[in-house]
């Protein structure tokens, strides 16, 4: 065997045996609660990844020249859909983590290092990303009901747009409109504030201003 079918050999052996291995190790010896799985590739020059049940993504670089392990950080989309999420995302403080580990050790002994150097830090970042989401999806949820309960108020005046351009990350609804005396007017809704743009003749003003008598004067806020 020449040098190049000598190193995939070895890289084979470690994705189909040592890998599973360290799975099973990290399932044992994990202190969390977590069950460790394996995605592998179709084709073994790929690199594999460890799955846990409590969300964990973990990169296996497989180094056949210096035979060592690159274990990397995963985590998914961010919540709005628009790249990869990265600990830098919500602080400059939390370590995205990375270590090396030589595939020369037994696979226990991978194991105890992945949880010992790798996966304390992980798991910060990792309840980071989780916190992040779900802050998001409910800002997303608190930002239709605002939406459906103006459009119940205000029936078929106003209409929602939907054409490109608009954000898609439901983080919040834009409408257009128009009545006697507006000859243009858009609003943006959200959860937490919402903006109106409009043109109107002079009349309009008039009864603008009449309406904005009405309201109770802002208070400075203490």
């Amino acid at each position: 065997m020449n040098d190049y079918e000598i190193r995939y050999a070895w890289r084979a052996n470690v994705h189909r045996e040592t890998i599973p291995a360290i799975a099973e190790q990290l399932t044992a010896q994990d202190e969390a609660p977590t069950v460790w799985t394996v995605e592998h590739a179709e084709d073994t020059s790929w690199n594999p990844r460890l799955v846990g049940s409590q969300g964990e993504r973990v990169y296996l670089n497989i180094d056949e020249h210096d035979k060592r392990l690159r274990v990397h950080s995963s985590y998914g989309e961010r919540a709005d859909g628009k790249g990869q999420w990265i600990p830098r995302d919500v602080s400059r403080d939390l370590i995205d983590e990375s270590i090396s580990v030589s595939a020369e050790k037994t696979p226990a002994q991978i194991a105890r290092d992945i949880i010992r150097r790798f996966l304390p830090n992980y798991r910060k970042c990792l309840d980071a990303y989780k916190t992040q989401c779900a802050a998001h999806h409910a800002y997303v949820a608190s930002t239709q009901v605002q939406a459906r309960t103006v459009e119940q108020i205000a029936g078929d005046r106003l209409r929602r747009d939907t054409y490109q351009g608009r954000r898609t990350d439901e983080t919040e609804v834009s409408y257009s409109f128009d009545a006697h005396g507006i000859s243009y007017g858009t609003m943006r809704v959200s959860s937490t504030w919402t903006r109106i743009e409009l043109s109107g003749d002079a009349d309009f003003a008039r009864l603008f201003a009449a309406w904005l008598a009405t309201l109770s004067p802002k208070t400075e806020e203490a």
